[in-house]
């Protein structure tokens, strides 16, 4: 397993194509008069992180695998986004899904497609997180410890039959 957002498993060997972050910081602009504008540093943007994948009949069902993206979308929700190392980024929603389809076959059902989520991070200072945890089992397993990390709520991750346990949500 490469990385999890909520319950959504993107896996290196099936589906994942790419990863991009982005931060950035924002600034007013104050114009003056007859001279050049003045900056001035208002805070941090929301971070944004862009997933790319590839979904191929050969070893996954693609119409399957963009429903749970576009479920998870619609249901608005906040979800933690944890590496497959147990590394917690965050919390996030997504923002926006672009799909490509690549490959039908005679009857119009989806063979291939590319598809990019596109996640926006989500401002959890004011959710419920003082009970919830990312518990990494990764770590655990190969006996580099078992860090935890604090998460917003989220529905706990299907625990799949794979040789990578996962890191899951654990309540305090």
């Amino acid at each position: 397993m490469f990385a999890m957002l909520g319950s959504i498993r993107f896996q290196t060997s099936i589906s994942f194509e790419g990863i991009s972050s982005k931060r950035a910081w924002d600034y007013a602009q104050h114009a003056v008069i007859e001279g050049k504008p003045k900056l001035q540093y208002v805070g941090e943007a929301l971070g944004e992180i862009v997933i790319d994948l590839v979904l191929h009949v050969d070893y996954c069902d693609p119409d399957v695998e963009l429903a749970k993206l576009r479920v998870a979308a619609s249901r608005h929700e906040a979800l933690p986004f944890v590496y497959g190392s147990g590394h917690y980024v965050g919390v996030f929603v997504i923002r926006q899904i672009d799909v490509t389809m690549r490959h039908t076959d005679g009857a119009g059902v989806l063979l291939s497609t590319r598809a990019r989520a596109v996640l926006l991070e989500h401002d959890a200072k004011g959710a419920a997180t003082s009970d919830l945890r990312i518990e990494n089992n990764a770590a655990r397993t190969s006996g580099a410890g078992g860090k935890t990390r604090k998460a917003a709520p989220s529905a706990p991750p299907s625990e799949a039959a794979d040789s990578t346990p996962s890191s899951r949500i654990v309540r305090a």
